[in-house]
């Protein structure tokens, strides 16, 4: 079966033809794709299936106008020692490398553990659950303007593809490519993604 991209539905409704795909979206996204059991052979497609990844919660907190600067360690960021969150960052304290009492926004991050764990919680309830939480850590906070939670269910890579290839070639004609961080030695960092994209370059240029 030769698998087109003829026709393809965009997010605005129109529909676009392409020669070839780039894709660095989560693998298991990747494996839900409409027929791509149809293109991957067995070995391919169980290389895909062990790619892993952990599940955390994002809480962003909103101040406007605070009378009270909120600072986060030395840099804007601060890894913590705590049974729910194992990151909080303060921007634009992050951005600027300084202090300022202008509008800003603080995002606490869970770790792994929890973020598993109440994987298929609704939102809402999380987001009580984490606020309670971040209270504790910080009870002398103005109260923020607004909060937003949200659910990353595929985070952080924890067991990335089989060799790290740094990317692979889903179909030859047309070509689909799929790379990104669960391709490389360095996942879930900046490097392992630039030598990804070289790569998935690499091939691309190769098939033209």
């Amino acid at each position: 079966m030769t698998w087109c991209f003829k026709r393809l539905l965009l997010q605005d409704g129109k529909n676009e033809t392409f020669d070839s795909a780039l894709m660095t979206m989560p693998v298991p996204q990747i494996l839900q794709l409409p027929g791509m059991n149809t293109i991957l052979d067995n070995s391919l497609s169980e290389n895909l299936s062990k790619v892993q990844y952990c599940a955390r919660y994002g809480l962003a907190l909103f101040f406007d106008n605070n009378e009270d600067c909120i600072t986060i360690g030395q840099q804007g960021t601060e890894y913590l020692q705590d049974q729910v969150f194992y990151y909080v960052s303060q921007d634009p304290q992050k951005r600027l490398g300084s202090s300022t009492c202008d509008p800003t926004s603080i995002v606490f991050l869970t770790d792994s553990k929890f973020g598993s764990e109440y994987l298929e919680t609704p939102i809402p309830e999380v987001e009580k659950m984490l606020v309670a939480q971040y209270k504790k850590l910080y009870p002398d906070w103005p109260h923020p303007n607004s909060v937003k939670c949200q659910r990353w269910r595929y985070s952080q890579v924890s067991t990335p593809f089989p060799g790290c290839p740094h990317a692979v070639a889903l179909n030859e004609a047309p070509l689909l490519l799929a790379g990104g961080d669960a391709f490389v030695e360095e996942f879930a960092t900046v490097d392992g993604c630039i030598a990804s994209a070289i790569k998935m370059s690499e091939l691309l240029i190769a098939k033209m």
